[in-house]
This record gives structure tokens, sequence and C-alpha cells, in this order.
């Protein structure tokens, strides 16, 4: 005879957890409902689904490393950004850009909320299947450095390259070396193929160049980013004066 506890342990074995939670938390429900058994057989499929989804997403977000993992477009103010309006953020919220292969890049004084709002976007793409990276520009650069000095600089170029979306938070900061310059060119070139760059930075665009020791070859990169960019320069009161006058 065929019993609850007999189906619920098949679905364990089987590791059909989303069907599992499901069968167990309605079953009751399910035998009174008078549904026929392909109705029930499709919303046990669908909880499976949605949970298989569900994990997926979270093995995205753990390996994105993103600043702010919690973070949500469904958050962002955007009252206080003076040339990103909320029609603008719900335009860009289903990721086309990423699919066409374009690049947003956010500037702004310190504290106006970029890296809150580049993780954000990040976490975003996650739940909508992209697998993303997320570095503080400064931290990357000394991987660099490091990677060139162990010989590990081919297993870090396959992993930045092996993203679809590449998050390069306060860059600006600290100046691009010769001695792997070209390594990080390469990357920033052939990820135009794959994916797309999101990129915060406390200076405008107009001023990169003066963080590149060779700013001939610095200029060649930049055309490639930025022609390609929807760019936005905020301006705004600054999220951490807003939030220490509301503690006030």
């Amino acid at each position: 005879m065929t019993t609850k506890s007999i189906v619920a342990q098949k679905m364990q074995e089987l590791k059909l957890n989303g069907c599992l939670n499901f069968f167990v938390d309605h079953y009751e429900e399910m035998i009174n409902s008078g549904k026929t058994s392909l109705e029930i057989l499709n919303e046990l499929l669908i909880a499976e689904q949605n949970s298989v989804s569900d994990r997926k997403v979270l093995a995205l977000l753990n390996k994105s490393n993103i600043r702010y993992p919690t973070s949500s477009l469904t958050e962002i103010d955007c009252s206080n950004k003076k040339g990103f309006t909320s029609d603008i953020l719900q335009s860009l919220s289903d990721c086309e850009w990423i699919k066409s292969k374009q690049n947003l890049i956010f500037t702004g004084a310190t504290g106006i909320g970029k890296t809150w709002l580049a993780s954000a976007f990040g976490t975003n793409a996650c739940k909508l299947g992209f697998k993303v990276l997320f570095y503080n520009t400064t931290e990357l650069f000394e991987d660099f450095e490091t990677a060139l000095r162990l010989g590990t600089i081919t297993t870090l170029k396959k992993k930045l390259l092996s993203s679809k979306l590449l998050i390069l938070d306060d860059f600006g900061l600290s100046k691009i070396g010769n001695s792997w310059m070209a390594h990080f060119i390469s990357v920033i070139d052939k990820h135009g193929d794959n994916g797309s760059l999101l990129i915060t930075s406390q200076y405008e665009t107009n001023m990169w160049l003066n963080h590149f020791e060779d700013q001939t070859v610095g200029e060649a990169l930049l055309d490639r980013i930025v022609h390609r960019s929807h760019v936005f320069n905020l301006e705004g009161e600054s999220m951490r004066k807003k939030r220490g006058k509301k503690i006030l």
C-alpha cells in the first residue's frame, strides 16, 4: 500500500526538495481539493521548479561577492539622485542591457549610494540567472599584481571572463600599472564579447584617463568601455548624511 510517508521518502531519496516540501505542507489540501491527478502533479512539479530556481539564484549570489547581497532595486530611492529617475531604473531592471552587451556607469560623490546601486543591479541580475562578479577595483588591481607575481594570471583572467556582468566598484582610486595593464585591457576587451560592465567612480569619465600610467593605451580602452555605456553622473545629498539626519 502506498502511503504518504512512502511517497515523501521517495521524494527525499530523489532529492526533490521543493516537491517534498510542497507535498508535506499541502497534503491534506491536495487530497480534499477534488483536483485531478494531473493537476496535483503539475503543482508538485511547479514547486520543484521554483525550488531549483531559488537554489540557482542563491548559488549565483554566493559566488558573486556582491558588497550588499540583500540590496534590491525596489529599495532604491531616486529622489536624491539627480540624473537617475525611477523611470530609468525601471527600464534597466529587466537586464536587457546585459543581453545587448551594454554597460552601466555611475559617477558621483562619496556617499551618494553608488555601491548600493551597483549591488542592487548585481543581485537583480543574479535573480534573472546571470553570473555576476563584484570587485572593489583597488582590490582587483592588487589581485592582478599578485597573480602576475605568482604566475596565476591566466586563472584570474578566466574567472573574470566567466561572468556575464562584471562590476568594478570605486574605479579611479588606484592607478592602472604598466606591469599588468595589458592583462587588464585583455579582460575588458574580451569581456565585451561576452557580457557587460557596471562601473562606479567618484570621477566623471572624462577624468579616468589620468589613472592610467600609459595614457595612450588607456584612451583606447576607455573608448571601448564608454561608447557602449549608459552613463549617469549622479548628484544629490549624501545617503550617509541623510541617514544621519533621520537618526538625529
